[in-house]
């Protein structure tokens, strides 16, 4: 039987997290970023839907590697998301990396938006699968 388990992270910002998810060209549906109030939906006989603030369906989630057994989500905790998945999922290589690349775009908009409040320009160079990030004083 599929039981869902919530995993603290450290995604804190809602636009970071939405730039995130976009460059992984996932399909999101929310009502609310810091509402839990979309539904994330088992497909398990009687495992009741999870309130989430961000749901990527069944589909989605297998098409990006981000779930095989059921969807995922992101619940608002008041000061950043914990991620909502199904506990089959939580040993698959293959999902962790792929939760890693989502970590990683996270990182990196974080960081362009940091940045730009403290009154820097970001510029961007990728090599070889590495983005390098330079900071310069306006």
């Amino acid at each position: 039987m599929s039981v869902y388990k919530e995993i603290k992270t450290e995604f804190r910002n809602p636009q970071s997290l939405l730039a995130a998810l976009g460059d992984l060209d996932i399909t999101i549906q929310a009502t609310g970023i810091r509402e839990n109030t979309t539904k994330l939906i088992s497909h398990w006989h009687g495992n009741p839907p999870q309130d989430v603030a961000i749901a990527i369906k069944r589909e989605q989630a297998r098409r990006v590697g981000l779930g095989d057994y059921d969807g995922l989500g992101f619940r608002w905790t008041g000061e950043g998301y914990a991620i909502v998945q199904d506990r089959i999922d939580e040993g698959n290589s293959r999902i962790a990396a792929n939760m890693n690349k989502l970590k990683q775009r996270y990182a990196f908009h974080e960081v362009c938006r940091q940045a730009k409040a403290k009154g820097y320009t970001v510029h961007t160079v990728e090599e070889g699968g590495t983005l390098r990030l330079t900071l310069r004083a306006r």
